[in-house]
């Protein structure tokens, strides 16, 4: 389903939820669809605004490929000197 699809859906879902809560407090009819309109279209851009800030970041981390690979690590030698308690010493 496409992301717009989505978006709307929930915001609809929003819109049902607030009109469901709002009629429930005996608030006049135009009183309870107005405030539902407004938490819909809050819903839709914050949601479509969170879309657009993540593929932004997703872009950039993709123009940028370089910066998110580790570099190859160079083995680190131990000498064990025999006969003695000491831990092994990096050099």
């Amino acid at each position: 389903m496409a992301p717009n699809k989505i978006i709307f859906q929930i915001g609809v879902l929003a819109f049902c939820v607030t009109a469901v809560f709002l009629g429930i407090q005996n608030i006049s009819l135009m009183d309870t669809i107005s405030r539902s309109f407004i938490v819909f279209v809050g819903v839709i851009l914050t949601m479509a605004l969170a879309l657009m800030a993540g593929s932004m970041f997703i872009a950039k981390s993709a123009a940028q490929p370089e910066q998110f690979v580790e570099r190859e690590r160079k083995p680190v030698q131990r000498e064990v000197v025999k006969g003695s308690d000491q831990a092994p010493v990096k050099r």
